[in-house]
């Protein structure tokens, strides 16, 4: 074979080499790099922010926070609700039955350093004072500085644990007189606040208790004497 015969016949196969060559660069410039950041982080870039991990790809947001989880109250036994904030007499009883609820506890803890026994009646605040340190705790915030708290009278220097947890230990009263204590003939009325008066109990804890409310309180251990002295 001549040698022109020869470059005739090698010229197709060199031309096809030379598109074969060009596909392949034109398929590599196609592939994605290394740099080339994936279509969601892009997509989150352009829009000036990182993607939030703790949504779930391709499905719905997950909870939000704040949906599905108890709001908070109030003292027990309130209840003044969420729609917005308490007004000032609702803040006041808010403030008072917080103080009568610190007050049953310092006779619970007086209880303890005495053998059992809770406070005399004749002087059941200044017995307490030691463990409140504040003249204020025993007055309620809503009125004026003479306004203040009795301590149950059936109470006087009883031994608690004989006694049920249900009783009253200390109310909203009408007197003015320090250390004061009777079975209920002082409790307020109409009550002191809307709510209803502030009642502690001999497990330590404090509620408003409405008028509608107060027949039931028990103030003696005798289950069929549950109602207030006349």
């Amino acid at each position: 074979m001549s040698a022109p015969t020869y470059g005739r016949a090698l010229l197709p196969v060199g031309l096809a080499l030379l598109v074969a060559l060009a596909l392949g660069v034109i398929w590599y410039g196609k592939q994605p790099r290394g740099e080339t950041p994936p279509p969601q982080k892009a997509e989150a870039d352009r829009a000036g922010r990182l993607p939030d991990p703790a949504q779930p790809r391709g499905g719905p947001p997950g909870p939000q926070m704040g949906s599905g989880y108890p709001r908070m109250g109030g003292p027990r036994g309130m209840g003044f609700g969420m729609g917005g904030p308490p007004s000032e007499a609702q803040q006041a009883q808010g403030e008072c039955v917080s103080q009568v609820a610190r007050l049953s506890a310092a006779l619970l803890m007086y209880s303890m350093d005495y053998d059992d026994r809770l406070p005399p009646a004749t002087r059941w605040g200044t017995a307490t004072y030691p463990y409140v340190q504040s003249d204020e705790a025993y007055r309620c915030p809503a009125l004026n500085r003479s306004s203040r708290y009795a301590y149950n009278v059936n109470l006087g220097s009883a031994r608690r644990a004989h006694l049920p947890e249900e009783l009253v230990s200390l109310f909203d009263s009408s007197t003015a007189v320090a250390d004061h204590a009777d079975s209920g003939s002082s409790l307020c009325r109409p009550p002191r606040h809307p709510g209803g008066n502030s009642v502690g109990f001999l497990d330590g804890h404090a509620a408003s208790v409405s008028e509608a409310g107060s027949g039931a309180l028990r103030w003696r251990p005798a289950a069929n004497r549950p109602g207030p002295a006349p």
